[in-house]
């Protein structure tokens, strides 16, 4: 026979990080569009990349553009992430093996590290995937 007095055991609180965690994944799906870009200054694939939030993303395929940074883990219109670029504040991006230990790229949401990632990226879609807008390419603007 089961006592009588039990009470029912509530259930935990998220975690104050968990909670934060999923906020800010919650605000990234409901952000609104970014804006078109007009054309590529660079381009990684296949790269990681360390997001100003601490999040880091693998296999992404990364524009940086005249209008921002743009992160896409899947061949879709809607990037995985983006943000606009301080130029003044970036210096002009590494390449070959100058980018091995990553490429600093300022934003207006903080300072994303993009590193190349060995390997062609071959059997993935992304690899040959290139959005409309990115057809386009124009040299890194000058540092004011």
């Amino acid at each position: 026979m089961a006592p009588k007095n039990l009470k029912p055991v509530p259930e935990p609180e998220p975690a104050p990080d968990e909670l934060s965690g999923l906020v800010a994944r919650l605000a990234e799906i409901v952000a609104p569009s970014p804006p078109r870009p007009h054309y590529v200054h660079a381009s990684w694939y296949p790269a990681g990349i360390k997001l100003p939030t601490g999040r880091i993303l693998n296999r992404a395929k990364i524009f940086a553009t005249d209008l921002g940074l743009y992160v896409f883990t899947a061949a879709t219109d809607a990037p995985t992430w983006y943000s606009p670029i301080v130029f003044r504040e970036t210096c002009t991006p590494k390449a070959g093996i100058m980018a091995a230990n990553g490429i600093p790229i300022v934003t207006d949401d903080g300072p994303a590290l993009i590193t190349p990632m060995g390997g062609c990226g071959c059997g993935s879609v992304l690899k040959r995937w290139v959005p409309e807008w990115a057809r386009v390419e124009a040299p890194w603007p000058a540092q004011a």
